[in-house]
């Protein structure tokens, strides 16, 4: 009796124990579920206070589109605050929101470009005072032309084609859709950077993805990136930078004397090639800067592409402007610009090959030279030049069909009202 009332005993002392153990552990969820639902409330918050100033930068950017700030802040009375910093990032804008909410923060990273302006809802814009337009019978047009005087018509045919006044618009236009100072800023800011003397001194020649590289580094002479994935990075060279075909660059600065790339992949970077830029493999959500020449012979090229090149021709300048190789493709924004070369006789600013395929707009004051092409988009030059059967040919189409872009295309912050802002988030 005795052993089975202290077995019993023993029992009762076992269950107390772990009702005990229990309830101590109800208690302190009870106690601490509202503290843990409002950290993630916070957290949460946190995120809103930042994306609301994505919302911002681009509220500022609607007013005034040259818009920066390395230090803007909010603050919301009894809620929070904002930290937001707008940079230039080539032609785009590159946006840091942080957002805080009591003890809890948050970062949102965008990218900002524009819709494509209006005034490219043509198929071309011919601003030469060369008259007319002539197109074979294997030459599609889908948007509306504009000339600066004369008719279009079909091979050597005198009358302009019929019907084609309802698609033909004669006016004067400026040589450009937008003011050149608006560029100036980028490219002065691309010559900075490349005479920094601010950053790591890099001493080999050679990058690879097992070496650890400071956030900036500069480069006495030639420098390749053979493998490896490489992260906002600036980079600075005195020399020729290489993009090997291992080699992975994201969110990077690249200045550098001439840029080559022979593959690899390149995203979300600024590339600066002051002697000129060669791209002959790889793929690439980039912007690709010089003061000489551009040349895609190869590659493959997403919509957020943006090529620029504004340069001063010269007796002894072998080549400028920006050549696009036989058979290459681009998707993006194509700007060439030729300042005054008086008594120097001028090539075209943008030379397609045959069978190039363009998704986006070609512009420039000079003249581009095509013939057996595609473009879904638009064109704004000088004059159309071809060479067919030995004869250079001034505002002919020869098998070329220029159609109208449905997809949408990042565009630089420049150009006319009304804008459109595109976001696109960074990790």
């Amino acid at each position: 009796m005795t052993t089975r009332g202290g077995h019993t005993l023993a029992m009762m002392m076992v269950l107390l124990t772990l009702t005990g153990i229990y309830s101590t552990i109800l208690f302190s969820y009870v106690t601490s579920a509202p503290k843990f639902a409002h950290s993630l409330l916070c957290k949460r918050e946190a995120v809103y206070l930042a994306e609301s100033g994505i919302v911002r930068a681009e509220a500022f950017l609607n007013e005034n589109i040259s818009w920066s700030n390395e230090e803007y802040h909010e603050e919301l009375p009894e809620y929070g605050s904002i930290d937001l910093i707008c940079r230039d990032w080539g032609g785009y804008k590159r946006v840091i929101s942080r957002g805080y909410r009591k003890r809890d923060s948050s970062v949102v990273k965008a990218f900002i470009t524009r819709n494509v302006p209006t005034t490219f809802d043509t198929s071309i814009v011919l601003t030469g005072t060369i008259g007319g337009l002539v197109i074979d019978f294997n030459t599609r047009i889908e948007n509306k032309v504009v000339l600066n005087n004369g008719s279009v018509r079909r091979g050597k045919y005198k009358e302009p084609i019929a019907g084609s006044e309802e698609w033909t618009i004669t006016r004067e236009s400026d040589t450009l859709p937008f003011e050149v100072d608006e560029l100036d800023s980028w490219l002065i800011e691309c010559r900075k950077q490349s005479q920094s003397t601010s950053g790591h001194s890099l001493l080999t020649g050679t990058l690879t993805g097992e070496m650890e590289v400071a956030d900036t580094v500069i480069h006495s002479g030639n420098l390749t990136v053979t493998s490896g994935e490489f992260r906002n990075k600036k980079i600075i060279c005195h020399g020729t930078f290489t993009v090997g075909k291992g080699a992975i660059l994201d969110l990077c600065e690249v200045y550098a004397e001439k840029i080559r790339c022979e593959g690899g992949v390149t995203t979300n970077s600024l590339f600066w090639g002051e002697k000129g830029v060669e791209i002959s493999e790889g793929k690439h959500d980039s912007q690709f800067f010089s003061g000489q020449n551009i040349s895609a012979t190869g590659g493959s090229f997403s919509s957020q592409s943006f090529f620029l090149c504004r340069f001063l021709p010269t007796d002894t300048t072998e080549q400028y402007g920006i050549q696009f190789g036989k058979e290459s493709s681009f998707a993006g924004t194509v700007i060439s610009i030729i300042d005054s070369s008086d008594g120097i006789v001028q090539r075209p600013a943008i030379q397609l090959d045959s069978t190039v395929t363009i998704r986006g707009h070609l512009i420039t004051n000079g003249d581009i030279s095509i013939k057996d092409n595609v473009i879904m988009g638009s064109l704004w030059a000088r004059s159309l030049v071809a060479e067919e059967d030995g004869v250079i040919y001034k505002n002919w189409l020869f098998r070329t069909s220029i159609l109208a872009n449905k997809e949408t295309l990042a565009f630089p912050l420049i150009g006319s009202k009304p804008i459109e802002l595109h976001r696109s988030l960074l990790p």
